[in-house]
């Protein structure tokens, strides 16, 4: 993305008019060159110098992030720590070389609200997370969708069957009341004439019994039971066990 670097005058001395940058809440990759002056000229910075770029927050959390030196030019990249509260930036530039350490006048950091309101601690933003949970979320709707797509299927295909075997049924039910009225109009006649004739059977059976009884009651009279090396059989109270007709 080619953006313009902003390019700020700023002083090693402090005091004066106070400079201000412009950028946008969540700003990551920014770009800001500060030209140095020591006071109304060019500052003359020794090669090997390093610098860093320290700010305090509206919420009172500060920040320090390394920046490169070219010639008098100083380069700042913006991350999102530097940039995540809305609202003035109270910043510097410090300068390194071997055991001297300056720093330059202030400068504020203007950091106008985003349209996403981040609401998170400003040591660990947890934009990426939201962003994973939102994917996350996004997949399982997805896989919702094709099982609940895969259950319409499997329920049309039930509802089929179901009035397959409904139909079946139905067809059987007709079947067998025809059978049914078949078989009392044309069996009816059969059955009955069957039963007339068992019971005919079973009365002479039971009068062929009882004329034999009564013949072996004048004949024999009380029939013991024996085995055959002729003793008597008894029962477990002792008595004799007997047949009397």
């Amino acid at each position: 993305m080619a953006i313009q670097a902003q390019k700020i005058k700023l002083n090693m001395v402090p005091g004066g008019i106070i400079p201000v940058v412009h950028v946008s809440q969540n700003d990551i990759g920014r770009v800001l060159q500060f030209e140095l002056y020591d006071g109304a000229t060019t500052a003359s910075i020794t090669t090997g110098t390093t610098a860093t770029i320290e700010g305090t927050k509206p919420d009172r959390h500060a920040f320090q992030y390394d920046a490169s030196v070219s010639g008098n030019v100083v380069t700042v990249n913006t991350v999102q720590q530097m940039v995540i509260v809305p609202g003035t930036v109270e910043c510097t530039l410090s300068l390194t070389y071997n055991s001297q350490v300056i720093g330059t006048a202030l400068f504020f950091m203007e950091v106008e609200r985003s349209g996403l309101d981040v609401n998170a601690d400003v040591s660990d933003t947890e934009l990426p997370a939201l962003m994973d949970l939102a994917r996350a979320n996004a997949e399982r709707s997805e896989v919702a969708a094709t099982a609940a797509a895969s259950s319409a299927t499997a329920a049309e295909s039930s509802k089929n069957g179901a009035g397959t075997f409904s139909t079946l049924a139905q067809n059987m039910a007709t079947l067998a009341e025809s059978w049914a009225v078949g078989d009392t109009n044309t069996r009816t006649g059969e059955a009955t004439n069957n039963s007339k004739y068992w019971c005919q059977q079973s009365m002479a059976a039971l009068q062929e019994v009882s004329a034999m009884a009564s013949v072996m009651r004048l004949l024999i009279g009380t029939v013991y039971f024996t085995t055959e090396s002729g003793d008597t059989l008894i029962t477990e109270d002792g008595d004799n066990l007997i047949m009397d007709y």
